[in-house]
């Protein structure tokens, strides 16, 4: 939940300002690309939007699924997720402790007027056939994901719709730093706002490190060693 709070609230808390009615979200159509096991696609549809997540990794796809349209109650399973972390742990208690899930029941009405669905594959060719299709595009801890970021952000821009909405949070942890695809690049965080800018988004705001309020990402809170990141959050309109 603490994560979730940090890297998602303020998100969340954007889009119900806008669109204060709940009952006529079912019109905006969401896209969130890395959508990891889909608990922000989950949460939007909850909240009335029509959402559509977007993910890569078969193995986010297949956890995702059995959590979506498998699981029926909160807490209805049991996991040890750092009993194989043999390092930085202050006992074995910590270590072997049991994590129940999912946290909340994820059955959703089967009437609802809303959209639910998640897309698999690269995003880059996912979104292939799109043109100007989607009212809001949200990235978080995405971006980094990208061989060329430059390529994400022309396809942000071909497929949201003029006055359409991006929403980014995150670090550049890029993915490919390490050389193992051609072509990869490692832009600052300026010179990514920069092409932005000269994609033709306007920016609404463009806050930097909130060192105050790290971001946490799979994160274990009993252990020695914890991962915070200081991320980048902007909100910016096609024009």
């Amino acid at each position: 939940e603490a994560e979730r709070e940090s890297c998602y609230s303020e998100t969340m808390r954007i889009l119900r300002e806008r669109f204060p009615d709940k009952e006529t979200r079912s019109v905006i159509e969401v896209l969130i690309p890395g959508a990891g096991l889909g608990r922000l696609v989950w949460e939007l549809v909850t909240e009335g939007f029509s959402v559509q997540g977007n993910e890569f990794s078969i193995l986010m796809l297949l956890t995702s699924n059995f959590i979506l349209n498998k699981c029926k109650q909160a807490n209805e399973y049991m996991i040890y997720p750092f009993v194989l972390d043999t390092c930085n742990n202050w006992s074995y208690e910590d270590q072997l402790r049991p994590v129940r899930f999912p946290d909340v029941c994820p059955v959703m009405p089967d009437d609802r007027p809303n959209k639910f669905s998640m897309s698999a594959g690269d995003f880059l060719e996912a979104m292939r056939n799109d043109t100007e299709r989607w009212d809001i595009i949200i990235t978080i801890f995405f971006i980094d994901t990208a061989i060329n970021v430059l390529d994400y952000i022309d396809t942000i821009h071909k497929i949201l719709k003029k006055g359409g909405l991006w929403i980014n949070f995150g670090p550049l942890t890029f993915h490919f730093a390490d050389g193992e695809a051609d072509g990869a690049i490692e832009l600052p965080y300026d010179s990514i706002i920069q092409y932005i800018m000269k994609r033709n988004f306007r920016f609404e705001r463009d806050e930097r490190a909130n060192k105050s309020n790290p971001a946490l990402y799979a994160c274990n809170q009993k252990s020695m060693l914890r991962y915070q990141y200081n991320c980048g959050f902007f909100v910016c309109t096609k024009l």
